[in-house]
């Protein structure tokens, strides 16, 4: 969307710069990009979308920064969860280049920092990216070219290095003493001291560094070295003050000093937060106002007029040794993924607090009863299993610290984040294959796994054989088990530190007084590896390294130079630090989870947002910020630190590089007059477990909302929901074996299972399945339980290491015709390039291609064959564009028998008339779903069509096709006879709005055809489904097939734009006397030449295309009608108006039509019709074959545009789901819902 402007004029002035503002936001579904170019009125559109596929996270977070010329940004990424684990923090972020104009993405295969600084740009086209060390004892800084997409040199330097940029051909960083110079062979030269570390280091266009430093506690400084001189360019509050980059070397000073210097001509003030994300060349400041899921919420500061806008925007090892098993036996972590008889619940956040509530006083004794959904488990109570214990000092632990951990742990989740609360999945494991120990991040080792579970990532003792395998599925299964599980490891922290390291005054009612324990909760107390100190022992006075350290780790250590000086308490002046979990340590993060609870959303209603816990509360907003620790309050002599040196820690012998672990008391407030915050539970221990409300009329007694998505549990009827149901007697062929029992509430199994699904997973050339990290089960769809893995594109030979393929086989013979159904779940299933592969039975394979993304529970038809043996349907998740994104499900798919070849195998083709397009009064209804979604979101960055995942096509309901009738059953509509499944009726629906001929073509010739269009054109599809032909429903047994094509090649949409004026300032009077652009001839001249030259030889292709494919069809290729009723006089110029966006500014501006330019429309469309019979004409008698043409202009008569009933859409504004940018909907000048009936009516003329 565009940003508005009050005053045009500065608007139009910022649409002449090349300033480009960027943004990012992160969500579940990867880390997006987002981009808005002055020249386009600041647009906003989501240039990349950046993930890896096989991870669960409720968010990707990470880091960017831009080149020097601002084309470029590089991008570090992560799954949130990432930042728990000191590792994964250090050197575990993917790492890509985006190319801002085209959204090209060049992945570098090399992992790296999440920390703040990371990546870091410079004035020119390289960049500089650092994999941290500590646990190594060393830095590795990378340096990127990122125009060419690869790294050209590196360096490893001993101790900490942060904050590196590249400046001409050395590094400059942050390390030891302050900022100092790295050579390209590693030598280094001090250029300036600093107080602490140099942080937000920028190179600027005169040759300058400029970078932030504290002094003290409370105060920052910004500061610049040039040519062996300091100087100080501005100071004032370190939470207060912050440097930011644009293009071409452009600095800026953000926030709000108290003093600042005489700036150089690189260095600019703006008046803008501390934190603002500033644009290329600084003329607009963002901010973040929240970090909402599905939505960028922003304060947009135009720095030119200084109006401030607000702006919301609608994310060696073992392998496996099993090719067909999706369960790993070889594995290293106690229970498995992909396990149907251990279906995971995703909680409610309600429950989930009412489960810590309960635990943190020892009333966690709620019953799980023998069979306990479904996963076959003995019956046990949570805190019978994990019972409360003494904290050392007497206490207990408070709620809202349990909930903080939970919060950030793993987002309230127990299981993986591709299920929603009331839906079942697997469970949300950390690392299950090792993979971050990989080169690629997708190796499978084994040895190297994180095995933690559920929603408080309980990780001790859940490797195979480290406990029962009974405690371990119910620690894996039930989130109350697991909650009663981290609580009890949360204590051990406590108890293990209680006698050396308190805080503050010990009182464990305190929810500052855990920092310690958070610490170790999450990276250990140190020494870990046993070969430090006595290997078994437990770390303290007498469990030391070599040289006597021992405490809490460097990497969670508020001092660590990984993390911002400057940063505020989490979460306390904005959600949004909830995108950037990588700027504060674990207890920073923790406490502020605490204070402010996380925000949850249920999208099935607008607003629908909660604060899943109740927070913690104190005095006064003072006690609370002041729960952050100062940043050096753990950093003294004791432990070999120095808070005024650039690299802190002070040990620099090799192996104990990062060991200035903490182990003493600390202190920062007094809780004993009241100072510290205080839990506050909700829940009472005599409330009931909350469980999910069965219905709608159920929500408000239960006080808690239904599960989402709801299974099709009811096949033979749509009492469940489902779009449709199957006819009786049909056999299903589920993905599970019948005796896998759902456990979604009344989802019994009251239906048949006739046959096997197998499946094949392609194994990687190490010979590993890493395929399988990329499958995942979901608790939805046909009986409560389907398969989904991302698409990818395989190589010419039709391999990828991620291949899997699914086989669903019945268990009985067919010699018979029968229909072919596949149920399409209403998530987890997107590609819209799905090839089914139907094995007839007897050796014969047809192939066929669906559109997946149905977005509700619907049996869709592959068609009807004739089989001759055991059938059998196969589905892999290779498609033509898959890139990792879009899924691909495997639920159930069944046959209905057929008494005969049906009498009707009707298949229609074509452009937006066939299509349906304008036959709708409810586009959410009317429109197929995956035909109409996605208008939005990542593009593809060409013209015309820009979002990568959506579909226009706009194949309707009430398409005409569907409503005319045939011959044997003249009484009822064809498409009303196809939902039905009516034996004699089989009606494929694949035309798609703006196709032109090329779209129709197939991309393989048989028999020497020609199959490029006039233009030389070969075969394409749009929205990413094959070309028409290709997704393969014509066949020797196909009867009729009817098109319409030719409008688009004829560019007829572009010359009613032109005549009506739209994009332009005012309409041309007489537009068929003007010309396309780059055409000498006028429209009078260049239509009619085009027709004869280009487009009925185009449609002469398409037809012989089509005979070559179903050689025993007839053809019917339908018309266009007239456009124009009445002379028009109702579209007469300054009758409507639109806005549109000319050269860049957005203006009102009059369209409309004169009576000549009607008149002329009108004539065009006689001469294409008459031309369109001429060609079906002449191919009935070269082909042999009956080809019709059907003319709807009689029908249209008096009742298009202008006409009454008017029959055809004037312009309509107001953009469909599915719909690109622009000036208004594609339905414009199509027919309506009573035109789709007339254009039934012609077909009818020629059917019956």
């Amino acid at each position: 969307m565009p940003l508005a402007f009050a005053d045009p004029a500065p608007a139009g002035k910022a649409l002449s710069s090349k300033d480009v503002a960027w943004t990012t936001a992160g969500d579940e579904t990867g880390f997006h990009l987002l981009t808005a170019e002055a020249g386009a009125g600041y647009a906003w559109r989501t240039v990349a979308t950046l993930k890896e596929p096989g991870f669960e996270t409720d968010r990707w977070i990470g880091n960017v920064c831009l080149t020097g010329s601002g084309k470029r940004a590089v991008v570090v990424y992560a799954p949130r969860q990432f930042t728990n684990r000191d590792l994964l923090f250090e050197r575990g972020g993917f790492t890509a280049v985006v190319d801002l104009s085209s959204g090209a993405v060049t992945r570098l295969g090399i992992q790296s920092s999440l920390a703040y600084h990371n990546p870091g740009c410079g004035t020119g086209e390289t960049a500089v990216l650092n994999q941290g060390g500590t646990d190594l004892g060393r830095t590795r800084l990378s340096v990127l070219d990122a125009a060419g997409g690869r790294l050209v040199r590196h360096v490893e330097l001993p101790g900490q290095v942060s904050s590196a940029v590249p400046v001409g051909d050395r590094i400059v960083a942050s390390y030891k003493d302050g900022l100092t110079e790295i050579t390209t062979q590693g030598g280094t030269r001090l250029l300036a001291k600093t107080e602490g570390p140099a942080a937000y280091v920028r190179a600027d266009a005169g040759g300058g560094v400029d970078f932030l430093e504290a002094h003290g506690q409370t105060t920052g400084v910004a500061r610049r070295y040039l040519n062996g001189a300091v100087a100080e360019l501005a100071r004032g509050p370190l939470t207060g003050i912050g440097i930011a980059s644009g293009a071409q070397g452009r600095v800026f000073l953000t926030g709000t000093p108290t003093s600042v210097a005489p700036l150089p001509a690189s260095v600019s003030r703006v008046q803008a937060p501390a934190n603002a994300e500033m644009s290329t060349e600084g003329r607009l400041a963002l901010t973040h106002a929240t970090a909402a899921e599905d939505e960028v919420s922003l304060s947009v500061r135009n720095q030119v007029t200084g109006q401030t806008t607000a702006l919301r925007m609608n994310v060696e090892s073992l392998t496996a040794a099993s090719p067909s098993n999706p369960v790993e036996d070889e594995r290293t972590c106690g229970v498995a993924r992909n396990d149907p008889d251990l279906q995971v619940l995703q909680p409610q956040w309600k429950q989930v607090e009412w489960a810590a509530d309960l635990a943190v006083v020892g009333a966690l004794t709620v019953q799980r009863p023998y069979n306990w959904n479904e996963t076959g488990l003995p019956p046990w109570t949570p805190q019978g299993l994990f019972p409360s214990e003494r904290l050392a000092g007497g206490g207990r632990v408070p709620a809202q610290v349990l909930l903080g951990v939970l919060a950030q742990e793993s987002n309230l989740w127990q299981a993986s984040g591709h299920a929603l609360e009331g839906e079942f999945g697997n469970p949300l494991i950390g690392d299950y294959y090792g993979r971050r120990d990989s080169p690629d991040g997708w190796g499978v080792r084994w040895d190297k796994a994180d095995c933690g579970y559920g929603v408080a990532q309980v990780t001790d003792r859940m490797r195979r054989g480290d406990r029962n395998e009974t405690d371990q599925k119910r620690i894996a299964a039930d989130y109350a088990t697991n909650i009663a599980a981290g609580l009890q490891i949360l204590r051990e922290k406590w108890n293990a530190l209680y006698d050396h390291m308190k805080m503050n005054n010990g009182d464990a009612a305190k929810i500052e007084n855990w920092f310690a324990a958070l610490w170790a909760y999450n990276t250990g107390i140190q020494p870990r590896d046993a070969s430090f100190g006595n290997p078994g022992c437990a770390p303290g006075p007498n469990c030391t390294d070599p040289a006597g350290n021992w405490g809490l780790g460097w990497v969670n250590n508020p001092i660590n130079p990984s993390y911002p000086i400057n940063r505020a308490p989490f979460l306390e002046y904005t959600q949004d630090d909830a995108r950037n979990p990588q700027r504060w340590p674990y207890p920073e993060k923790v406490i502020g989870w605490a204070a402010h609870p996380i925000i949850k959303y249920d999208f099935r209603k607008p607003n629908n947002w909660y604060a899943a816990y109740n927070q913690a509360w104190w005095i006064s907003g003072a006690a609370r910020i002041s729960a952050k620790p100062p940043v050096a309050l753990f950093c003294d002599a004791s432990n070999h630190c120095d808070p005024t040196s650039a690299s802190p820690c002070q040990l620099r012998q090799a192996p104990y590089e990062d060991h200035c672990w903490w182990n003493r008391n600390a202190l920062w407030k007094d809780c004993t007059i009241g100072e510290c915050g205080n839990e506050n539970i909700r829940f009472p221990t005599t409330y009931p477990e909350p469980q999910f409300a069965l219905t709608e009329a159920d929500v408000e007694q239960a006080k808690m909302p239904t599960a989402h998505f709801k299974p099709n549990c009811r096949p033979y009827d749509t009492l469940d929901g489902a779009a449709n149901a199957l006819p009786p007697g049909a056999l299903i062929v589920d993905d599970v074996s019948r005796e896998v029992v759902s456990p979604r509430p009344g989802c019994g199994r009251e239906w048949q299972n006739s046959g096997a699904f197998s499946l094949d997973f392609a194994a990687d050339q190490e010979g590993a399945y890493r395929s399988k990290i990329d499958f995942h089960q979901i608790g939805g769809g046909m009986g409560g339980h389907f398969w989904f893995a991302h698409a990818y594109r395989p190589d010419g030979a039709g391999y990828h290491p991620m291949k899997v393929t699914g086989t669903w086989t019945l268990n009985e013979s067919l010699h018979e015709w029968a229909r072919v159904l596949v149920h399409m779940p209403d998530h987890g299933a997107e590609t819209q390039e799905a090839k089914y592969r139907i094995d007839l039975g007897n050796g014969q394979i047809k192939e066929r291609y669906l559109q997946q993304r149905t977005q509700e529970n619907r049996w869709v038809s592959l068609g009807a064959f004739l089989f001759d043996g055991t059938p059998s349907v196969s589905l892999s998740n290779m498609t033509g564009h898959g890139d990792g994104n879009e899924d691909v499900a495997w639920d159930a798919i069944a046959f209905q028998r057929l008494p005969h070849k049906p009498f009707n195998m009707i298949v229609v083709l074509g452009d937006s008339i066939a299509a349906g397009e304008g036959a709708s009064t409810d586009e959410a209804n009317h429109y197929y779903k995956e035909a109409n979604n996605n208008g939005g979101g990542i593009t593809t960055g060409g013209g015309g069509y820009n979002w990568a995942y959506g579909n226009a096509c706009h194949r309707s309901k009430f398409a005409w096709s569907r409503l005319a009738k045939a011959a044997d059953n003249p009484g009822e509509a064809m498409g009303a006879r196809q939902d039905r499944w009516d034996p004699d009726m089989d009606l494929q629906l694949h035309a798609c709005s703006g196709a032109r001929t090329r779209n129709v073509l197939p991309s393989t010739a048989v028999a020497g055809e020609k199959i490029v269009d006039e233009w030389g054109n070969g075969a394409a599809g749009r929205f990413r489904e094959p070309s028409q032909l290709d997704q393969g429903f014509l066949d020797e047994e196909t009867t009729q097939v009817v098109l319409t094509v030719g409008a688009n090649d004829a560019r007829w949409g572009e010359v009613v734009q032109i005549c009506a004026g739209v994009n332009l300032v005012s309409p041309i009077p007489d537009c068929q006397n003007t010309n396309f652009s780059g055409d000498p001839q006028p429209l009078s001249q260049s239509v009619p030449r085009d027709l004869d030259l280009k487009v009925i030889p185009s449609i002469e292709t398409v037809i012989k295309a089509v005979n070559k494919r179903a050689p025993n069809a007839s053809i019917i290729l339908m018309g266009y009608p007239r456009l124009i009723s009445n002379g028009g006089q109702c579209a007469a110029v300054g009758n409507g108006k639109f806005w549109l966006p000319i050269d860049g500014i957005w203006r009102e501006i009059d369209y409309g039509l004169t009576t000549g330019e009607a008149s002329w429309l009108n004539e065009m469309a006689d001469l294409f019709a008459m031309k369109q019979m001429a060609l079906t004409t002449r191919l009935t008698v070269e082909l042999g074959t009956p080809v019709v043409f059907a003319d709807p202009r009689p029908q249209f008569e008096g009742k298009a545009v202008c006409g009454n009933p008017e029959s055809i859409h004037r312009g309509i504004i107001k953009r469909t789901a599915g719909e690109p940018s622009g000036s208004g909907s594609q339905q414009s000048f199509h027919p309506n819902m009573q035109g789709a009936a007339l254009y039934a009516a012609a077909l009818n003329g020629v059917l019956l």
